[in-house]
This record gives C-alpha cells, sequence and structure tokens, in this order.
C-alpha cells in the first residue's frame, strides 16, 4: 500500500484528488494539508509518505519554496505536482528539481489515474534490484527511433513492448509467462501475448520446462 499526502489549498479540488486516489487499491491518502505549515508540520511527526500529490499555488509559501524544501528534506518521497501553472520558465524549474510527473488542473481521471500506475509501476521495478539500460529507457520514456517506428500487430503496444523486452534482458537464463507477469504487474494472459509476439518474429525462443507436478511450462529466452 501507498501512502499519500495531498498538499492543496481548495478543499474541494483536495477532496475530489483524495477520491481519485482511493479509487486505485494500492493507495491511500494519510494527510491532506492546505498550508505549506500543515504539511511540514506533519513530516515532522509522522513517517514520511511514499508519494506527495503538491499544489503550485499555496497561501503561506513563496514560489516554489516548499517543492524544493520538502525536496531537500524528503528525498526519499516522490513528487507529482498538480497545479493550473502553465508557464514555461517555472514548469522548467519545476522539472530540475525531480518531480515524477507534472499535472495540469483540472485533471482528468485517466491522466490522474496513469500517473499513479507509472509511480507504481517504477517503485516495484527498482525495487527488483540492478538494472539495465533498456530497463532504464523504460521506465523514462525513452524510445528507440527504429522501434517507434515499427508497426505492431493488434494488443501489442509500443511501450509495454519495450517493458518486456528490458525485463528479458535483465533475466539471462529466460522468463516463464508467470514470472514475466509478476515482474512486470501484469496480467499472466497478457504476459504470454508479448512472449509469443516475440517468439513470432524470431527474438525470443520458447521451450517447454517440466516441474515436479503439474503441466509444463514454456520458457521463453532472448535468442
Amino acid at each position: 500500500m501507498y501512502n499519500v499526502v495531498i498538499v492543496e489549498d481548495d478543499f474541494y479540488v483536495a477532496s475530489l484528488h483524495k477520491k481519485y486516489v482511493e479509487q486505485h487499491a494500492d493507495f491511500t491518502v494519510v494527510y491532506s494539508a492546505r498550508t505549506g505549515a500543515e504539511v511540514l508540520a506533519y513530516l515532522a511527526t509522522h513517517p514520511a509518505p511514499h508519494l506527495i500529490l503538491l499544489d503550485r499555488y499555496i497561501p503561506d509559501v513563496i514560489e516554489l519554496d516548499l517543492l524544493w524544501t520538502l525536496r531537500t528534506m524528503y528525498r526519499s518521497v516522490d513528487i507529482i505536482m498538480i497545479t493550473a501553472a502553465k508557464d514555461g520558465e517555472m514548469i522548467r524549474q519545476v522539472l530540475r528539481a525531480g518531480v515524477l510527473d507534472y499535472l495540469i488542473k483540472p485533471v482528468e481521471l485517466t491522466r490522474f489515474t496513469a500517473s499513479l500506475e507509472r509511480f507504481a509501476a517504477r517503485t516495484h521495478q527498482l525495487q527488483q534490484g540492478q538494472v539495465g539500460q533498456q530497463m532504464i529507457d523504460a521506465l523514462l520514456g525513452i524510445t528507440h527511433e527504429a522501434k517507434e517506428q515499427q508497426q505492431y500487430p493488434k494488443g501489442i503496444d509500443a511501450s509495454t513492448l519495450h517493458k518486456v523486452e528490458a525485463a528479458l534482458q535483465e533475466a539471462k537464463q529466460g522468463l516463464t509467462a508467470v514470472a514475466l507477469a509478476a515482474t512486470l504487474g501484469m496480467s499472466r494472459s497478457t504476459a504470454r501475448r508479448y512472449l509469443e509476439y516475440l517468439v513470432s518474429v524470431n527474438r525470443l525462443v520458447a521451450e517447454l520446462q517440466y516441474g515436479d507436478v503439474g503441466r509444463p511450462e514454456r520458457h521463453y529466452k532472448n535468442v
């Protein structure tokens, strides 16, 4: 379960964002603050949350002072900026502070949820230990031009495919669909679809793997 703190001076907006967060089973809002003083007082006396949803315009905060204070004092906490501010220079400063995402109000539920899921996926993958360049590229949303231009069949998404390939690169001995599903947090059927696609284009080979009991599993390895 990921603990979330909301910093938003508008009560209605804070309530709406809390509702959005708690529609996701893996997240819970542990505190909502309306000022910078409130959130700093809370953080000083409670365990740091996993994620802070931070508004740009807070009554007792000058410019981006609260963002930089949070980034300095609570480096393990990820921050998603949620604001109506669209000034390019200010956004550049926010990105320099290392925010995970920048959402412009009013935020649609689908975009809000995508941001939470990106946070959860990144956190899960970085907890697996060492990662390679392909996994880092996938986490940062970096794609290679040749792959980006490639056309994929229905049911195969380029971004997800890159993550699958990165996971296979990390697993030197190969993976089963069950193992891939657990690694990337997807369903077994989805994992199997991507693996079989890679087999069909000769980028993987599949072998039957027999256990002590039960049906054999297909084991996938890079060519």
